[in-house]
């Protein structure tokens, strides 16, 4: 694919399929992730990412998507 070494990607519903599939795609191509969804739950199934590299929020929720953020 192509190198994305040293960039931070943040993938929404990351614990869907096409999230779970986004993930693993700028994985592979070096990129650190921080996989977001609404169900905290849901992103305990993702491998390979540390707590630290998930984050449960409401998109719809103005502050709770800046909490996220810093």
């Amino acid at each position: 694919m192509w190198g994305l070494d040293d960039k931070h990607v943040l993938i929404t519903g990351a614990a869907g399929g096409i999230g779970r599939a986004l993930v693993a795609a700028f994985r592979g191509a070096g990129a650190r992730i921080t996989a977001c969804d609404l169900a905290p739950q849901a992103l305990d199934a993702l491998e390979g990412l540390d707590k630290t590299e998930k984050l449960a929020f409401d998109l719809t929720d103005r502050g709770g998507c800046a909490g996220a953020v810093e």
